[in-house]
């Protein structure tokens, strides 16, 4: 049994070909302190499948500012954690397609996504859009079924592509608001944007308060916080009616 089976893609699409790092090291042009950091935390990189239109029977599409001419699943296998952020900025600007980016530790697994901005300036060149990632989930995590790909809409790849990130976007948003209510991925998005920056001022004005010597103005602080909480509360309780 395949263990990404629950990617719901044909055999048509498989590659299983090993992506070996120094070519991002040539591709990306990365500093010293990147190639450390590929070397320190990646075991191994995997093209797992790849989605075009002589592997499985769906269009492409392009526009002046995008062009999903194909999709790729690519695994990396990790040895450690770390800034696994800037790891998936780089593999998604080397490599310009569409993408479900998967990084495993054990049997765990995080995936990224980010939509692609064709450059105006050299149309060679792609701009990457927002990263947007799950946590670590299990191999037993129903999360897992969001993302097979039979789900998505089958007219074009950008279509299929968007399903899959807004998937991701709205799992996000229904653990955030510890939430089951239906939510379009621009609603997820938006939902997230909102408690995230809400959990940011928290974080700072907590900061500063600490740091605070004076009484009256440690109180208002401790307002604003509060204030803070009850805009936090209020957009969750809103996605729980």
């Amino acid at each position: 049994m395949n263990e990404y089976d629950f990617l719901g893609l044909p055999d048509t699409c498989k590659v299983n070909k090993t992506i070996f790092k120094n070519m991002f090291y040539d591709v990306a042009g990365l500093s010293k302190a990147d190639k450390k950091l590929f070397t320190d935390v990646i075991e191994k990189v995997t093209w797992l499948y790849n989605l075009r239109p002589d592997t499985i029977n769906i269009l492409p599409y392009k526009d002046e500012e995008k062009d999903y001419s194909e999709i790729e699943v690519i695994e990396v296998t990790l040895k450690d954690e770390k800034r696994l952020d800037r790891i998936a900025e780089v593999i998604m600007m080397a490599i310009p397609y569409a993408m479900l980016l998967v990084f495993r530790k054990d049997d765990s697994y995080k995936f990224y996504t980010a939509h692609h901005v064709t450059s105006k300036a050299d149309f060679s060149k792609n701009v990457l859009g927002e990263l947007i990632s799950s946590d670590w989930q299990r191999k037993d995590s129903k999360f897992l079924k969001r993302l097979d790909f039979k789900n998505s809409r089958f007219s074009n790849y950008c279509d299929m592509y968007t399903d899959i990130v807004d998937a991701i976007c709205v799992f996000n948003a229904q653990k955030l608001t510890d939430s089951k209510q239906d939510l379009t991925g621009e609603e997820a998005r938006s939902v997230s944007d909102k408690i995230n920056t809400i959990d940011t001022g928290i974080e700072n004005l907590k900061a500063m308060t600490k740091k605070e010597t004076q009484f009256n103005r440690k109180m208002e602080l401790n307002i604003k916080i509060q204030n803070l909480v009850k805009e936090k509360k209020k957009i969750m309780e809103e996605k729980n009616d």
